[in-house]
């Protein structure tokens, strides 16, 4: 559900301000928390941000039919959305200077990413407001606009953009204007030709930028989701953040911060696992942890276990399975555990209600990524797993 924004009141009436709320920056920041870095987390976080705020004033005042369609996944700003059968990338600005609107190159020359429309938004956090600054077309950015190389961005003058509030006008009175401009058709992106490209990304002693590789192969590569995927795998590694891999836990591997089940004297006997147990087959691998310190400030904790079971080729079965400590018969009955895709958009989620687990089972193929989301009262973290 989305957070209210309201307008502000202001004299002149061709810019449209909207207000943030403390419920929308948090819901905003909760909802990027599965990012694969600090980096795209916070352009992440100024995405949904603005997205949040800006899908109900869309709905209200342009078309009722909205909806996300695509996110840029912390690699540039923006979300493109649809607005009936037209589509409209949000590009938001931290900058003061509004004068110029500046998009980057993918949102223009990828033939996946391209939009109808591009709406200029400012967003002002210190004072809990986005400006909606004015938009413009494909079209127009891309036979039009000055192309920057030094940071791969179109740009156009403020003054050049249409008011925000004129965009269901131009739909109505002229819904067959053209809007898009023709791109190129990038060559597809080969096998050798991607793992040579996550090689020298690796080599570097950071994540190498966008604006080191030659336009025509970045492009080419973030095409396809499962190169994209790696790469994220990839930063996250690059600056130290934690994935767990679960198909290292086959080989015998016990990663930090996780243990054996043996290993942990309070769930021996556990019912819930017991029978888990009984039903498990020799090749599958298991690991548990406790949590709670980085969600709870008193004693109320919980264990979580995960299982990997193979059941054919590269393909796997996993089960993750929140457990209560001993001293405790229930889970927190506001605790929730959600399962997020590489895009991170919710694909399974569960409830304890106070019951005494909470499970969640599904299939995956070797090589998928998935973030397991566990919150209660109001408190939550994120485990990232790669299969």
């Amino acid at each position: 559900m989305m957070p209210e924004t309201q307008p502000f009141v202001c004299d002149d009436t061709s810019r449209i301000y909207l207000e943030l709320t403390e419920e929308g920056l948090k819901q905003a920041w909760a909802e990027s928390e599965s990012s694969a870095s600090a980096r795209a987390r916070w352009k992440n976080y100024i995405d949904r941000v603005c997205t949040n705020a800006i899908l109900p004033w869309l709905q209200e005042e342009i078309d009722p039919d909205v909806a996300v369609v695509r996110e840029a996944w912390g690699i540039v700003s923006g979300t493109k959305v649809s607005i009936g059968t037209a589509e409209l990338a949000i590009v938001p600005s931290e900058v003061i200077d509004t004068r110029e609107f500046r998009v980057s190159k993918e949102w223009i020359d990828l033939p996946s990413w391209i939009a109808d429309y591009y709406l200029a938004v400012q967003v002002n956090l210190d004072d809990g407001w986005i400006e909606l600054v004015g938009y413009t077309t494909h079209e127009t950015l891309k036979n039009q606009g000055e192309y920057d190389e030094t940071d791969r961005a179109y740009c156009s003058s403020e003054e050049n953009l249409v008011e925000p509030i004129l965009l269901a006008v131009a739909r109505q009175v002229c819904p067959q204007e053209p809007t898009k401009a023709r791109v190129q058709s990038l060559p597809e992106c080969s096998l050798q030709e991607a793992e040579d490209l996550m090689q020298e990304i690796g080599c570097q002693s950071s994540v190498v930028t966008r604006l080191a590789i030659p336009f025509e192969k970045w492009g080419a590569f973030l095409e396809n989701k499962h190169w994209r995927q790696q790469l994220s795998r990839l930063e996250c590694n690059l600056l130290g953040e934690s994935v767990t891999s679960l198909s290292r836990w086959l080989e015998g591997v016990v990663e930090s911060g996780w243990q054996l089940l043996d290993n942990f004297d309070s769930l021996v006997g556990n019912r819930e696992l017991a029978f888990r147990f009984r039903d498990s087959r020799s090749s599958s691998a298991s690991r548990a942890k406790l949590l709670g310190s980085q969600l709870q400030g008193g004693d109320e904790r919980v264990f979580l276990t995960v299982f990997i079971t193979p059941i054919g080729a590269n393909k796997n079965e996993v089960e993750l399975l929140v457990l209560p400590t001993p001293d405790c018969l229930q889970l927190p009955e506001t605790l929730e555990v959600a399962i997020l895709d590489e895009d991170g958009q919710v694909c399974m989620q569960a409830k304890s209600q106070g019951r005494s687990n909470c499970r969640l089972k599904f299939n995956c193929s070797s090589g998928d990524r998935f973030d397991l989301q566990v919150s209660w009262n109001n408190f939550g973290m994120t485990e990232s797993f790669v299969v």
